[in-house]
């Protein structure tokens, strides 16, 4: 009997000492747990600080690339058309019919030899524009206007990239040295172009044209400009004369 009453006299006692150590572990659990949603909210308010200062310096930084690229694309459209001239294509025949956008077809059917994007003809991949360049419209190949003092007043046949960025215009104007006006991009006069998809057809019913009469876009093949009616007041286009006429 004694010696049952002294083991439970025993355990009684490891019980109590036990106790506090629980309770000792139990608070500083709690203070990690907190610790550590401290430190994820100070992580994430952090990150996305500086994440949007990042992203306005990305931006900025890399108007000069993304204007490069752009201008090289189209650069490279225009010395695949030229191929496919020397290969006996006519201007008329020229196609960029594709697999991405549609209402380029000619009536008739323009021969494969003779299109931009296909294997046979210009072997060219038709490239979708990158993120934050424009408003993800896509590329547009007119015939419908023509550059004052470039070629002849027939229409050119032009590549127009709509609504980039007023950054990324800057910044390609730039890269081609047409001068700003005001500290802007050039503005249009009116009409600079409409989204009429070539299809073997030309014509020089518009004209892209500076309206301040700085004259900062005659005579050349790229440049970017703000619209004057159509398109837009407020928006910024770029555009390349794949073949001068």
């Amino acid at each position: 009997m004694q010696q049952k009453f002294f083991s439970k006299v025993k355990k009684m006692r490891n019980s109590k000492l036990t106790q506090p150590h629980t309770s000792e572990h139990g608070s500083a659990m709690v203070v990690i747990l907190v610790a550590v949603a401290l430190f994820v909210a100070i992580a994430f308010t952090f990150t996305r600080t500086t994440g949007n200062s990042s992203n306005s310096v990305m931006t900025l930084g890399q108007a000069k690339l993304e204007a490069n690229q752009v201008i090289n694309y189209a650069t490279s459209i225009e010395r695949s058309v030229a191929r496919l001239l020397t290969r006996g294509c006519s201007e008329s025949d020229i196609s960029f019919e594709n697999d991405v956008v549609s209402g380029y077809e000619h009536t008739p059917a323009a021969e494969d030899r003779c299109k931009v994007f296909h294997p046979d003809g210009g072997n060219m991949t038709w490239r979708s524009p990158e993120n934050n360049i424009n408003d993800g419209s896509e590329w547009i190949f007119v015939s419908t206007a023509n550059i004052q003092d470039l070629g002849i007043a027939g229409g050119e046949l032009m590549m127009i990239l709509p609504n980039v960025s007023r950054e990324m215009c800057m910044a390609v104007n730039t890269e081609v040295n047409v001068p700003l006006t005001d500290g802007e991009p050039p503005q249009d006069l009116a009409v600079g172009y409409t989204n009429v998809k070539f299809t073997g057809t030309f014509s020089s019913s518009y004209q892209i044209r500076d309206t301040s009469g700085d004259k900062n876009l005659d005579g050349k093949q790229t440049a970017c400009f703000e619209g004057g009616g159509t398109p837009n007041t407020g928006t910024y286009h770029f555009y390349h004369a794949v073949l001068v006429r």
